[in-house]
């Protein structure tokens, strides 16, 4: 049987106090300093009665239905909006523009949505931005 002596602090667990000593920061603390951090950057982008979510950066190929399944388990939605280029002249006639607007019945929906992807959301590999809509 082996015997594994408990690790000792790393720099980055490690911070100095004002009078120089040493203390060491738990990996829980940090955590928790994070989440809140987190939270403070989720509740500064949260617009008051907002209803609409922007989602930019969606794959070329992502269709309305999968947009309807993946936010319609956060709650009702009003409607959803994927612009395609419609210019006659152009190679990508036809092909979406890689944002989507998403209405939800209710703010509080919008907001659930935006809290549990927020941050997160990559779609086929590729990183979505969302944002709410300034109404």
């Amino acid at each position: 049987m082996f015997y594994l002596p408990p690790p000792s602090p790393t720099p980055s667990d490690e911070a100095e106090d004002d009078e120089g000593f040493v203390r060491t920061v738990s990996l829980d603390a940090m955590m928790d300093a994070h989440q809140s951090r987190m939270n403070k950057a989720m509740d500064a982008r949260i617009v008051p009665k907002s209803k609409m979510l922007i989602a930019r950066g969606l794959p070329l190929d992502v269709s309305m239905p999968q947009l309807r399944a993946l936010f319609g388990a956060y709650g009702p939605l009003r409607g959803t909006y994927l612009p395609r280029n419609m210019d006659p002249g152009a190679d990508d006639y036809g092909v979406i523009k890689g944002y989507a607007h998403i209405t939800f019945m209710w703010h509080e929906d919008a907001v659930r949505a935006f809290r549990a992807l927020y941050g997160q959301f990559y779609l086929r590999g590729e990183y979505v931005e969302l944002e709410f809509a300034r109404q």
